[in-house]
C-alpha cells in the first residue's frame, strides 16, 4: 500500500478555486508511464522554466474545470474526501 498523494489546485482571478486530490501508486504510474515520457520530451523543447510551468498550469486548470463528479460544497470537504478515497482504494 505504497502511494503518493498530490493536491492539484487552480486559482484564477474572478473564478472559484478548483482542486483535486490525486493518488499515485505503482499501478497508476505504470498506466501513464509512456504518456509521461512523451510529455517530458515535449516539455524539454521549451527552454524557459516559466513557459513550462505556464503550460502545465493551463492544462491543470482546464482539466480541473472539466470535472464531471459532484463535489462537496467546500474545499476542506473535497480534500478530505479525496484523501479518504485514496487511502480506501490503496
Amino acid at each position: 500500500m505504497d502511494f503518493d498523494v498530490v493536491l492539484l489546485r487552480a486559482v484564477r482571478k474572478g473564478m472559484s478555486e478548483r482542486d483535486q486530490v490525486v493518488c499515485i501508486d505503482g499501478k497508476t504510474q505504470a498506466a501513464f508511464k509512456s504518456a509521461k515520457t512523451a510529455v517530458e520530451k515535449d516539455l524539454s523543447g521549451l527552454h524557459d522554466r516559466e513557459i513550462k510551468l505556464a503550460l502545465l498550469a493551463e492544462l491543470v486548470d482546464e482539466l480541473l474545470g472539466n470535472k464531471l463528479a459532484v463535489e462537496p460544497p467546500n474545499r476542506e470537504e473535497r480534500e478530505d474526501s479525496g484523501l479518504r478515497d485514496c487511502i480506501r482504494t490503496n
